[in-house]
């Protein structure tokens, strides 16, 4: 199988969006905040950075 130059950015170019999507909400929003995860690995992540 031949991957392209395309999609081995493609997990690059999503993390990036991902940060520049929460950097977005989290300038933008009045009342904070809210994430919800279903995958166990991301809610454990979330709450390793969440800051109290």
């Amino acid at each position: 199988m031949i991957i392209s130059k395309k999609m081995s950015a493609a997990p690059f170019f999503a993390e990036e969006n991902l940060k520049h999507e929460l950097n977005v909400l989290l300038k933008r929003g009045v009342h904070g905040l809210y994430l919800f995860a279903v995958d166990e690995g991301l809610q454990q992540r979330l709450k390793e950075c969440c800051i109290h």
